[in-house]
């Protein structure tokens, strides 16, 4: 089943770009006039899809006054992305940029697992094997610089600020023997509540006067990621839990409207 998911969602990812590649070659040989560039002053929507990758990281976590264990990721899955946004451009004359726009973005992925180890007392050796699963949603204000265009292909920069919430959905420990089952640690599904910004870099592809396909890579920073500090079938909580970085790559695909 496993197996089968995570075939699906490779499809998913490999599938879209081959119905976009044929629009971004149609529009990039097809002849226009120079001043046929992207139109400007209007509110836009967008949509867009593409892989993310979470960075590895690892933390501590302060379970009594003796004892605070390490717990380090080795291996994070990718997992798709999605994004839905709605903008308004403005328009720049005699510059070197060919407009700015303004975007609500929002995106969320898919949840994604992420496996590690867990070294008791800090120990140079392992105790537990680590398997978590994480999602991941934001929500930004992104401004958006387009340069020149040359032909149809319009370069652009973006960078953005906003919220993020990052869910740690489950969380569990796996003893590495000889290690004695029965003190593993469970922790409770957590939230956190992140500012997040990003940056990136791509291109506007323009296939017709309100239809423009696009592609980007961002580089996300979207807070950490927190155990909390309740554990499963305990009433007694740790004194201090731990937090994951949460920072991305994404490159995503999309198209984006613009109401004349």
């Amino acid at each position: 089943m496993a197996m089968e998911k995570s075939f699906a969602k490779f499809s998913t990812l490999c599938v879209l770009p081959f119905f976009l590649v044929p629009l971004f070659a149609h529009a990039a040989a097809a002849p226009i006039a120079p001043k046929s560039t992207l139109v400007g002053g209007n509110f836009f929507v967008q949509a867009a899809l593409g892989p993310s990758y979470s960075n590895k990281s690892s933390t501590q976590v302060k379970i009594t006054h003796t004892e605070t264990d390490k717990l380090k990721q080795t291996k994070n899955e990718m997992t798709p992305m999605y994004n839905i946004g709605i903008g308004y451009a403005f328009p720049l004359q005699n510059s070197s940029i060919n407009r700015i726009s303004l975007i609500l973005d929002a995106y969320f992925n898919a949840d994604w697992r992420s496996k590690g180890y867990v070294y008791q007392f800090n120990m140079p050796e392992p105790n537990y094997r680590l398997k978590m699963k994480m999602r991941t949603e934001r929500l930004m204000l992104d401004a958006k610089v387009n340069l020149l265009p040359f032909q149809r292909i319009n370069p652009f920069l973006l960078a953005g600020v906003g919220s993020s919430r990052n869910i740690l959905q489950s969380y569990k420990e796996i003893p590495i023997p000889p290690t004695t089952p029965g003190y593993e640690l469970d922790f409770k599904r957590h939230t956190k509540n992140n500012f997040a910004y990003q940056l990136g870099l791509g291109s506007d592809i323009i296939i017709t006067k309100n239809l423009n396909a696009f592609a980007e890579y961002l580089y996300t920073d979207s807070g950490y990621y927190a155990t909390g500090t309740r554990i499963q079938n305990q009433n007694v909580p740790i004194l201090k839990g731990g937090k994951f970085k949460a920072r991305e790559h994404q490159v995503l695909i999309g198209l984006n409207y613009q109401f004349c």
